[in-house]
């Protein structure tokens, strides 16, 4: 029969379970003082678990008295711990009744005091064929001060581990930091030699032709194309110089923001005039989408123009036909500049990478590969996001978002 531990009456026949008709009442007081002289805490229930009596230092130790505790079940007089399960445990699983013996069990009371007791469980079926179960707790004892060092313990032992804990995040985070320079420094040989290239082409273009204007006899026709491509080659390497230069200032941190109040539309028209003649040139349409309604905000001027400027310059860069489309729309509360085109697109792996620093889309075209790079940095700065969508061969179009509240 499996045990229940819960609040019973009492059975009627407690007396006789502890009695058995085949002791004398002499003997039964004998072995009565007997229990109670004892140091020893000793409890006797029925199969149930219920008490049907218990010596003096039983009592003592639960802190109740013995009418208390005849016919209430002995689990509840803890607090649902591991006596709990001890007891369950006995009957549960001795299923031939043998003596089981529990060592330092530490043991919480009904009363929240805690104790620390041998238990041994002995059963024992009286002659009118009524099992009973003998519980005996022996307390330990336990030197003065003790119970404080291993509570001292217990708490050195919880901030070690703490500290272990800590100690692997920490390096956890320097392994991925070690990592993440490892892949920086990879990014940077791989830049330092684009650039090499970048540098080397313009200057060879500069020296070059700047050779061939000594030739004598040169018409004034070759002149003044050797002298154009001259003056691109320079503008081409000083536009990479202050590439280097913005990038090197954002890794160290040195950029400093300026902010003013500027009318979006004004600077968005003086960019598309601009720009106008460079997309005539290459014979695209550039169209200019602003609102009626100007709108006007605190930024920092410089650092916007810069991030318009670069995304209209890969726009043209990358779009041979068709259209560029510059503009913003204001709803409220968040303020979008879009930059529109019909150019080769960027294909959803460069999409990936189109925004780290020292990655360039494709040699094929020049530049430094550093302009999306510096946009992103200087949008972030100022409290805005960019973004790109785009499909492959059908192109592209970037945003610069603002919340309002931040502008």
């Amino acid at each position: 029969m499996p045990v229940q531990f819960q609040d019973g009456n009492m059975p009627d026949n407690v007396d006789n379970t502890l009695r058995g008709n085949s002791v004398s009442p002499g003997k039964i007081n004998f072995i009565q003082s007997f229990l109670n002289n004892l140091n020893d805490s000793i409890c006797i229930t029925n199969e149930q678990g219920i008490i049907t009596d218990a010596n003096k230092a039983f009592c003592c130790m639960i802190d109740k008295g013995k009418s208390e505790l005849k016919g209430k079940s002995l689990g509840l007089i803890f607090s649902g711990n591991n006596a709990e399960r001890i007891l369950k445990k006995c009957f549960g699983s001795n299923q031939k009744r043998k003596p089981r013996h529990y060592y330092e069990k530490k043991i919480h009371l009904w009363n929240g005091s805690i104790i620390r007791v041998d238990i041994s469980v002995i059963f024992h079926n009286t002659s009118t064929g009524d099992p009973m179960v003998l519980y005996i707790f022996k307390a330990l004892t336990i030197p003065k001060g003790k119970d404080e060092q291993l509570e001292k313990l217990r708490e050195v032992c919880a901030e070690k581990e703490k500290y272990v804990l800590r100690i692997e995040s920490i390096n956890r985070d320097l392994e991925n930091a070690c990592t993440a320079a490892e892949t920086r420094n990879r990014e940077k040989s791989s830049f330092l030699a684009n650039m090499s290239h970048e540098l080397r082409t313009p200057m060879n273009g500069i020296l070059g032709f700047a050779e061939m204007l000594k030739k004598p006899g040169l018409s004034a026709q070759k002149q003044s194309l050797f002298i154009q491509i001259i003056e691109q080659s320079g503008q081409r390497m000083l536009n990479i110089i202050d590439d280097i230069i913005n990038i090197s200032n954002i890794e160290a941190g040195l950029v400093e923001l300026s902010p003013v109040k500027i009318n979006l539309n004004i600077i968005l028209k003086q960019l598309y005039d601009f720009f106008l003649p460079e997309a005539e040139k290459k014979g695209l349409w550039l169209n200019l989408q602003i609102p009626v309604n100007e709108s006007t905000i605190k930024t920092d001027r410089q650092k916007l123009e810069q991030v318009i400027s670069n995304l209209i310059k890969n726009a043209l860069k990358f779009t041979d036909k068709g259209r560029i489309e510059i503009g913003y729309h204001n709803n409220g509360a968040d303020l979008t500049i879009f930059i529109r085109d019909t150019g080769i697109g960027i294909s959803t792996t460069d999409q990936a990478n189109i925004f780290n620093r020292f990655w360039k889309k494709s040699k094929m075209h020049e530049g430094s590969g550093l302009g999306v790079a510096i946009s992103k940095s200087y949008t972030e700065m100022m409290g805005g996001n960019i973004s790109v969508k785009s499909d492959e061969g059908a192109g592209s179009c970037f945003y610069i978002d603002f919340p309002l509240k931040k502008l």
